[in-house]
């Protein structure tokens, strides 16, 4: 890949990256009154946590939080790629 075209892909990761984590701040602003529901029904916090993490919210939270930090992996790659290829346009790698 050339410069151009990293810093493309970085830009339409940032995106995806934006867009999931505002679906996810979203899921964590439900989580408190979600999980204080699921405590009424739990006889411990872990058991709560479980109930909630077992939910469809619970699970998209999980998905999205992985996906995230793929996202922050793959843009942190391809800056590394792309400072790479800097230094040896300037002839210092």
């Amino acid at each position: 890949m050339n410069p151009h075209e990293l810093a493309e892909k970085m830009v339409l990761l940032s995106a995806e990256y934006s867009s999931a984590s505002a679906e996810l701040g979203k899921l964590k602003a439900q989580k408190a009154v979600k999980w204080l529901i699921a405590r009424k029904d739990a006889k411990t916090d872990k058991e709560a946590t479980m109930i909630y993490e077992s939910s469809l919210e619970g699970q998209k939270e999980t998905i999205l939080t992985y996906k995230c930090k793929g996202l922050e992996k793959e843009i942190s790659a391809l800056k590394t790629q792309l400072r790479l290829l800097d230094s040896e346009a300037r002839g210092i790698f």
